[in-house]
C-alpha cells in the first residue's frame, strides 16, 4: 500500500471523518453481464464525484497478511472480510434495481471477480486515498464479503507437477 503525504498529514488527524469505500464487480450469470458496485459505510459521492456510494459496509474490513505454507520470496497471503449490512427486500445500488436478496442468492457470481477497497474520508482528494486491498471476492452473505488479495490467488494456482525445469 502507498500513502501519500496527504493522507499521511490527514489521518494523523484525530478529527476528520475516515470512510472505507469499496468497488466490487460481480458477473450477473444469466448474461455474463458485470455490475459495478460502489459500497462503503457512509453514503456519499467520495471518487470526486463521479459515483454515488451506497452505505452497505457497517464497519472496517479485517485484513490478515499471512503464511500458511512454506514460500520462498516476500510475498505473504492477504484475506479478510467486509462486515455488510444488507437488508432483505432493499437494493443496494442508486437506480435502486439490484435488491440485495439478488446478490446473495444465486444470480451474481463473486468468486474470483474483483474488488478494490479505500481508505479516506470528505477531506481528502480521491486520488489521495488509499487503496488497502486490490483483489478478488469470495460470495457474500447478508453480514460479510469474503475476499483474498491477488497475491493469495497465485497459492491457490495448482501447477502440475514435471511442468516446470529449473536452469
Amino acid at each position: 500500500m502507498s500513502l501519500t503525504a496527504n493522507y499521511i498529514a490527514w489521518g494523523n488527524n484525530p478529527d476528520t471523518e475516515k470512510v472505507i469505500a469499496a468497488v466490487l464487480r460481480p458477473v450477473l450469470i444469466s448474461t455474463g453481464s458485470t455490475l459495478t458496485l460502489y459500497w462503503a459505510d457512509s453514503a456519499g459521492k467520495w471518487d470526486d464525484g463521479a459515483h454515488f456510494f451506497e452505505p452497505v459496509i457497517t464497519g472496517g474490513p479485517s485484513i490478515e497478511n499471512s503464511t500458511q505454507i512454506l514460500t520462498h520470496g516476500v510475498s505473504r497471503p492477504t484475506f479478510g472480510a467486509l462486515r455488510l449490512g444488507l437488508v432483505s427486500g432493499s437494493t443496494v445500488d442508486l437506480q435502486n434495481l439490484v435488491a440485495a436478496d439478488s446478490l446473495v442468492g444465486g444470480a451474481y457470481a463473486w468468486h474470483g471477480q474483483p474488488i478494490t477497497i479505500y481508505s479516506g474520508g470528505p477531506a481528502l482528494a480521491w486520488a489521495d486515498w488509499a487503496v488497502l486491498l486490490d483483489g478478488y471476492m469470495g460470495h457474500p452473505s447478508p453480514t460479510s464479503l469474503p475476499f483474498y488479495g491477488k497475491d493469495e490467488a497465485v497459492f491457490k494456482i495448482k501447477v502440475p507437477p514435471n511442468v516446470y525445469v529449473g536452469m
